[in-house]
């Protein structure tokens, strides 16, 4: 369940939901808060030891746990979606679900770039520095689009990552062996 209070349907947000630690780039989310005016973060997931900066921030609320049943409507509501996470061993060696999640709501999304997506580039903001992340998501906070945008491609391309295929060609690869 969500454990902190929610923005209002019409303010615009730049969401993360996943867990809030150490990994995301604290600087990255200050310097992005400090160039809001009414827009909000919104981080939604188990907090565990992030950089306290994020948690005080006046334009970034770390709304705890949500239900994955709400990540959907969450989603639908915010202008933008976004993974900031620093370059570090452990996120270089990630392969985040969520990004496949983002993409597939449609909204726009803003990632650091990392080894996993870098192949994703059609189908989301792949930025390399703080100044490219700031002025990529307050691009799409300004700009909401009510209608998801999910292209022929992108779901084709999605469709090649359920875990029913993935399985599929797992079967494959073991008969081929």
């Amino acid at each position: 369940e969500c454990e902190g209070a929610q923005p209002a349907a019409s303010e615009a947000t730049a969401l993360f939901w996943g867990v809030v630690d150490r990994r995301m780039n604290a600087d990255w989310l200050i310097a992005l808060a400090n160039n809001l005016t009414r827009e909000k973060i919104i981080l939604a997931g188990p907090l565990q030891d992030p950089d306290p900066r994020i948690l005080y921030h006046p334009n970034i609320n770390a709304i705890g746990p949500v239900a994955m049943a709400e990540l959907p409507r969450m989603a639908a509501n915010a202008n933008v979606l976004i993974m900031p996470y620093a370059d570090l061993p452990v996120t270089r060696a990630m392969q985040p679900l969520k990004f496949k999640e983002y993409l597939a709501t449609g909204r726009p999304v803003v990632t650091s770039s990392l080894p996993a997506i870098r192949g994703w580039g059609e189908f989301a903001e792949i930025v390399d520095s703080e100044a490219q992340f700031v002025r990529s998501t307050i691009e799409y906070l300004r700009t909401f689009d009510s209608e998801p945008g999910r292209s022929d491609e992108l779901i084709n391309q999605l469709h090649h990552e359920t875990w029913a295929e993935k399985a599929r060609r797992f079967e494959q690869i073991m008969a081929a062996g």
